[in-house]
């Protein structure tokens, strides 16, 4: 058996929100990233869809924490959008110990107070003139730990679950996760401004301390068609003819009826997978 399948999985805990994703697209919205490196500790909002890259015959303790409603798509589909796996980190390894003076210099000591900062004041006797910072060597510097941070999680820490006890020293090396993180340039005209990256207050006023789910963020749809889906997952026998019926709503994604039908036999039941994988 191969250790790395040819699909990418992504989990939800709602059959309505799987139902959602059945129209065609993904769409993202921020999460809330714990980094631990070296003696340094970072809370920041990431922008992201998350998968995995787990044999089917493994997702079971998987489907337990992050849901039994789900989809898995081609690795050719994920690598055209551009998606990537992340890379696990031990807290004390040499190379967090690499990284995070460079990311401390950005996040925490950048030269203009924050690395948001894009305008200052140049003052000339009364005159105040406002101009655009141009400093190439930090913009580099800038958009370098934003990438890292975008890919990067720690091999093992606190998994953290609505409703049910913390675990400790959870490894999400097991998760083998990859992530969609939207480039900025590709995101569509008209919609409100996109951070890369946000604090942790600035999260927490995002997400909003009474919703009931996070808010997505506008025009950084993923798309996908029927010819890109490998499986899908609901979790029970029973709920079969449920997800067909919204499969048959969802015109979007499929041309014909004999890509309908070919759809339609890639439905699964994680009652089934745990019985005969």
């Amino acid at each position: 058996m191969a250790i790395s399948p040819n699909s990418i999985l992504h989990f939800t805990k709602r059959r309505a929100s799987l139902e959602k994703i059945l129209e065609g697209f993904f769409t993202t919205h921020y999460c809330k990233e714990v980094f631990e490196l070296n003696e340094a500790k970072y809370k920041l909002g990431i922008p992201m869809i998350s998968f995995c890259d787990i044999p089917i015959s493994n997702i079971t303790s998987h489907t337990d924490k992050y849901g039994n409603y789900g989809i898995g798509l081609k690795k050719e589909w994920a690598e055209l959008n551009r998606i990537n796996p992340v890379l696990y980190m031990e807290k004390e390894s040499s190379i967090a110990k690499l990284i995070e003076p460079l990311i401390r210099e950005v996040i925490v000591n950048d030269k203009y107070g924050s690395f948001r900062t894009s305008l200052i004041e140049e003052r000339n006797g009364d005159i105040v003139t406002i101009k655009p910072i141009n400093d190439k060597d930090r913009e580099l510097k800038i958009n370098a730990v934003i990438g890292q941070l975008s890919f990067i999680k720690n091999y093992k820490g606190v998994l953290k679950r609505k409703g049910k006890p913390d675990i400790l020293d959870y490894k999400f090396y097991d998760e083998r996760e990859w992530r969609y993180v939207p480039v900025a340039s590709e995101i569509s005209d008209g919609h409100k401004y996109y951070d890369s990256i946000m604090s942790e207050a600035e999260y927490d006023i995002w997400r909003g301390e009474r919703l009931s789910k996070k808010k997505n963020i506008e025009g950084t749809e993923l798309r996908f068609e029927s010819k890109d889906i490998d499986y899908i997952f609901v979790k029970k026998e029973s709920e079969i003819p449920t997800i067909i019926k919204a499969i048959r709503k969802s015109k979007n994604i499929y041309k014909n009826n004999e890509e309908l039908d070919l759809l339609i036999s890639k439905v699964l039941s994680l009652e089934r997978i745990k019985n005969d994988f």
